[in-house]
């Protein structure tokens, strides 16, 4: 419940550092705004992935309707990539409407406010969630980071499995990301190993490996 941890963070200290760890928490006190829910977050998916030895740990949000901060935070843990799959697509197929109750949330927050109806409705409104292209936005940009950090490091092949294990933990970020980085962002700067003739895109659990050649 990421509101409430905002709220009650400097109050309950000694709670919330026996869920993020010590060092997170010091780090903690120095952030703030989406920065600071971003630490919380990903420190307890940490702790999680270390409490019950899972390969894989994914962070989505769920938006307050109305304010331009996430309301939670949810957590999934899985040792095969399959349940990672699965829990992306969960997360992808409701943005469209969470997208909707909060530009219908906002704009009834503005009536309410105003006194003044307004022309359109929520749904007939142009651009779309300018928070939530944000997000997606500042968590593409990270992962990207993160994953071309790991390949540069990675003194061999990494595999395509540990790759997808590092970005699927930030929201908002699907397998289609990574692959359209590495066709594109990447394409003269990696090798693809283990490739079959007939495959067109990696795959976990198929023996694929990235070589970062730049």
């Amino acid at each position: 419940m990421t509101s409430y941890i905002r709220r009650f963070l400097g109050r309950e200290g000694k709670d919330f550092e026996a869920l993020i760890g010590e060092k997170a928490m010091g780090e903690v006190r120095g952030l703030t705004g989406q920065e600071r829910d971003d630490h919380i977050a990903f420190a307890y998916a940490d702790r999680v992935a270390q409490a019950g030895n899972f390969q894989y740990v994914c962070t989505a949000l769920v938006l307050n309707p109305q304010w331009n901060q996430p309301y939670f935070h949810l957590i999934y843990a899985t040792r095969h990539p399959k349940g990672v799959e699965v829990f992306k697509q969960a997360e992808r197929n409701p943005m469209g409407f969470m997208e909707l109750a909060r530009a219908d949330a906002q704009q009834r927050h503005r009536i309410d406010t105003t006194k003044n109806m307004e022309l359109f409705t929520a749904d007939q409104y142009e651009g779309g969630d300018l928070y939530l292209i944000g997000l997606r936005n500042r968590y593409l940009n990270a992962a990207h980071v993160r994953v071309e950090t790991a390949l540069c490091r990675n003194k061999g092949p990494l595999p395509y499995d540990e790759a997808w294990k590092i970005a699927c933990r930030f929201p908002l970020v699907w397998e289609s990301d990574l692959r359209n980085w590495i066709k594109h962002d990447w394409r003269d700067k990696i090798n693809l190993l283990g490739m079959k003739p007939t495959q067109r895109v990696p795959k976990c659990q198929s023996g694929h490996s990235l070589v970062w050649t730049a």
